[in-house]
């Protein structure tokens, strides 16, 4: 252990929230840091150093300290370190001293981003990595100090949005000057500088001066092999507070998104980031099929006074999509099972427009207005062909069904938050009123042709030609207002309410084609239906906030009053229902630092779900032809439980951390379905009410970072395992079952200075479900994923990268491949001032891409394969341009007298200015 304490020097008094760090002395690389406690106590939990370093100190107001040890293989107390006043304050003086790579302020940690060295051509994603505590896995999620980042700025303001992915990948490393982070806030917690209650991060990119005032962007297309193609362009304007950015995409290789990978460009949606085609649970939330896109945006930035500032963005999509999907499914009854084969092809056009903004303005120091609009507007044309036959046990067909159906939709969507945020001048003191609406509308018009054959008894068939009409409102209003009265310096109680109005309309039309007129006039009453619901909530809640140096304790308790009134029309009769409920709320949550690098953190809710007019009016939805859905009125609102709790430790002077973490939910009051089968397979289904489900999970992971010269090695494991226990009714008998997984992983970075990167990674996936009451007594199901990334920089100029992945499942069905590879490579060559790169690049290498998707649930096994991009090589150029420090004429320096030189200081010793002659 190393400690000491620093006082000043003049009035021996301890110095407080000073940064204190340790660097080695041959390339300045940080090996740990701490910050000073109220009586100027600093203490290193260090394990043995062998090589010479130095112990900086950086505190506001003081001349930095700098002290050389050449090692430290035994506990060492520095004791008393006074430290000196800055006394130079002439702006004559240009005082130069080296920054330190680190401070610890209250609630941020700021990292000097020259402190790090990256290669000059570096994105701020290289940055990061290269940050202690910060890691990145595959799908690009930060997580710092253990704690995931959901919120990514610059300067202070979104980069499109807050999710930042954009921003990492486009702005360089070159331009930031500071690397801030810090716990996410709400916003009343920003608007009223309270302090953050929240388990997240922030990241907070400050750029430099001479960076904030110009031009760059890039641009870049390719064209390959199959008629594939990508084009993408970024450009930015900066000028000090005033930010425009523009971008735009288009391809036909399934990147939707905007994505300007150093390495691979747009191809696969970068470094093979899309994730396991083999998937469990909810199934693969990648996109099927191939989609053209074409995507525009456009950020602003500005303040336009001192008081106001302004955010806004707009973004626009155009995709086209085409799948062809093959699915075998296997639904487990009591009764016998039945297998169900089919296949399907659709395409689907959508156009899409977005804009969103954020205006905050300050009325004072302690008094915020802030408003955030946002409208969308989407428009769909859809085709889509499908055919299934289902058999039971004994292989005897029991239905067959195949449909055709063209449609349109359009829909639009309005959402406004206007917020007034006070603080007052007794601290802790702080009101805050927040009027939120969401208004949102869809219609859709569609023609369907269909035909269900049965075969298993008299049951007649279905055959439609069908014009169906929809029409969809939902209308929502909230008013929030909350009080918070301080009581001691670290104790405070607080009261609110929240108003909630909502009214929602659901309107089908179905009118079957009338041959004689020869066309869709004659209304078919069975497939129309009309449904309308209102809800007015009132929850008046109080709490208390108990906030130390070592953490804070939040508890709210409060009451649920709400009122419900649903009505149908449904084959010219009215129904209304009516449903009142007052329930006690209740939230938790803490947060205690054990020590500076170690917490522990817990959180619990208790919430309701109201049901649905569908869900509780007794009207049948006949629009599958093999499931007729009707409502229950005696269901209850939902009830549920949700907790969990997380320890996070970062040994700072190891480079290594963990975390874990556990996480449960509980229903009393769920809200299920429940489904009887005819002999043909055909479902009749309604809603219940089953209680006693719940989810468990536990995991945890460790990483540790060894640095050696330009060798920089980084391990991490991570474990997943979860339990889970469900009821449900199947053929209206009560089954249950237990759900077992577990995932191990492992992960590995390697780095040899600028020259060359590794990363493999490995993630095993074990699942188990055990049957009560059923016809089958067990299921289960094996995978193996496999991913490695590499990148050569050589000759300064080339850069050659390669992505390989392996997946593998156990038990996917017949006809459906357990396992595939897939190896991308690049190849690139980049001028000397790194203006123009020229790259080829090959995706799927050996054309084994498959999209299978596995996908368990308590009742059935869905096996699902979808049409894939394949094989196809590509060549692109990139062409990058910048320009900072653009002086524009109203912006020309008044010519001055002849400048003193500069005089720089050491930073142990004191140099009074020469006095002016």
């Amino acid at each position: 252990m190393l400690k000491g304490k620093l006082i000043d020097k003049e009035t021996s008094a301890p110095i407080e929230d000073a940064t204190v760090y340790l660097t080695t002395v041959k390339d300045s690389a940080i090996i740990s840091y701490t910050v000073s406690d109220k009586n100027g106590i600093f203490k290193f939990e260090t394990k043995k150093i062998t090589v010479p370093f130095f112990l900086k100190t950086s505190a506001t107001g003081y001349e930095n300290l700098k002290i050389k040890e050449n090692s430290a293989t035994e506990n060492r107390d520095f004791n008393v370190l006074p430290l000196s006043k800055k006394q130079i304050q002439l702006s004559e003086v240009v005082v130069k001293s080296d920054a330190p790579p680190v401070k610890i302020k209250k609630d941020t940690l700021e990292f000097n981003a020259s402190s790090f060295k990256v290669r000059p051509d570096a994105n701020i994603e290289a940055l990061i990595r290269q940050l202690p505590g910060a890691q990145i896995d595959g799908n690009k999620n930060i997580t710092i100090n253990g704690k995931a980042v959901d919120k990514i700025l610059v300067n202070g303001k979104p980069f499109f949005s807050e999710d930042g992915k954009i921003a990492l990948q486009n702005l360089s490393a070159d331009m930031v000057k500071k690397v801030q982070v810090s716990n996410t806030k709400t916003k009343e917690e920003e608007m009223t500088k309270q302090e953050s209650t929240s388990n997240s991060s922030t990241i907070n990119f400050v750029l430099k001066e001479d960076k904030n005032k110009g031009v760059f962007g890039k641009f870049m297309g390719g064209y390959g092999t199959n008629d594939r193609y990508e084009t993408s362009g970024i450009a930015s304007y900066f000028k000090n507070k005033r930010r425009v950015t523009a971008i735009v995409s288009s391809n036909n290789i399934n990147a939707t998104g905007f994505s300007m990978d150093d390495v691979f460009d747009n191809m696969g949606g970068g470094r093979n980031i899309s994730g396991p085609r083999i998937s469990y649970g909810n199934g693969n939330s990648a996109p099927t099929g191939i989609t053209r896109s074409t995507t525009a945006g456009l950020n602003y930035d500005d303040e336009w006074t001192k008081k106001l500032s302004a955010h806004t963005a707009y973004n626009y999509k155009n995709l086209d999509n085409e799948n062809k999907n093959k699915t075998s499914r296997a639904d487990f009854l009591p009764t016998g099972n039945i297998f169900t084969e089919s296949e399907s092809k659709s395409n689907q056009l959508t156009e899409g427009h977005d804009f969103n903004g954020e205006f905050q303005y300050k009325i004072d120091d302690k008094t915020n207005i802030y408003l955030a609009p946002r409208f969308a507007k989407t428009t769909t044309n859809s085709s889509s062909a499908y055919q299934a036959a289902s058999r039971d046990d004994n292989n005897n067909l029991m239905n067959e069904n195949s449909s055709k159906v063209n449609s349109h939709s359009e829909s639009g969507n309005f959402n406004n938050f206007m917020g007034f945020f006070k603080g007052f001048k007794k601290k802790g003191r702080y009101f805050s009123a927040y009027l939120q609406n969401n208004n949102s509308i869809s219609e859709s018009n569609s023609i369907n042709n269909s035909a269900t054959l049965f075969y298993q008894n008299a049951t007649p068939d279905d055959i439609r030609n069908q014009n169906v009409l929809a029409k969809r409102t939902n209308d929502n209003l909230s008013f929030n207002l909350q009080y918070t009265e301080p009581i001691t310096d670290s104790l405070s109680v607080f009261v609110g309410t929240m108003t909630n109005w909502a009214k929602g309309k659901d309107d089908n039309n179905t009118f079957d084609f009338d041959t004689a007129a020869g066309k869709y006039s004659d209304r078919n009453e069975l497939l129309s239906n009309y449904f309308e619901s209102k809800s007015s909530r009132f929850s008046p809640s109080a709490g208390l906030m108990l906030r130390k140096k070592k953490g804070y304790f939040r508890v709210s308790l409060g009451t649920y009053f709400v009122e419900t009134d649903n009505f149908s029309n449904y084959l010219d009769t009215n129904t209304n229902l009516s449903k009142n409920y007052a329930l006690p709320e209740g939230s938790l949550n803490f947060n205690y630092n054990i020590t500076k690098s170690k917490s522990i953190n817990g959180y619990y809710n208790r919430s309701y779900s109201l049901p649905t007019a569908q869900q509780l009016l007794p009207v049948e939805n006949l629009s599958n032809p093999l499931n007729t859905v009707v409502g229950n009125n005696n269901l209850d609102i939902g009830k549920s439980h949700y907790a969990s709790v997380s320890l996070r430790s970062q040994n700072t002077a190891g480079l290594s951390s963990y975390s874990i973490y556990s996480n449960g939910s509980y229903s009393d009051s769920g809200i299920a379905t429940t489904s009887i089968y005819d002999a043909n397979g055909k479902q009749k289904t309604t809603y219940v009410n089953i209680s006693g489900n719940y989810n468990l999970s536990l995991g945890g992971n460790w990483n540790k970072t060894i640095k050696k010269g330009l060798n920089t090695y980084k391990y991490g494991l991570d474990l997943n395992t979860g339990y889970g226990f469900q009821q449900g009714f199947t053929n209206a008998r009560l089954y249950s079952a237990e759900i077992k997984s577990v995932t191990p992983g492992f992960s590995f970075s390697y780095d040899y200075g600028e020259f060359f990167t590794l990363r493999p990674t490995y993630y095993f996936t074990i699942r188990k479900t055990d049957y009560n009451n059923y016809r089958i007594d067990e299921t289960s199901n094996r995978e193996h994923e496999f991913k490695i990334e590499a990148t050569n920089y050589f000759y300064k100029q080339w850069v050659l990268g390669n992505d390989f992945g392996y997946n593998y499942s156990s038990n996917i069905s017949g006809g459906f491949k357990k396992d595939f590879y897939l190896w991308n490579t690049s190849l690139s060559y980049k001028s000397k001032e790194d203006q123009w790169i020229f790259k080829f690049k090959v995706y799927d290498i050996l054309n084994q891409n498959q999209s299978a998707t596995r996908t368990i649930s308590a009742t059935s096994i869905v096996d699902a394969q979808n049409t894939v991009l394949k094989r196809y090589g590509m060549f692109s150029i990139t062409y990058k341009f910048k320009k900072f420090g653009v002086k524009l004429e109203e912006e020309k320096p008044v010519q001055k007298p002849e400048q003193k030189p500069e005089l720089k200081l050491e930073q142990k010793t004191q140099q009074k200015a020469p006095e002016k002659k």
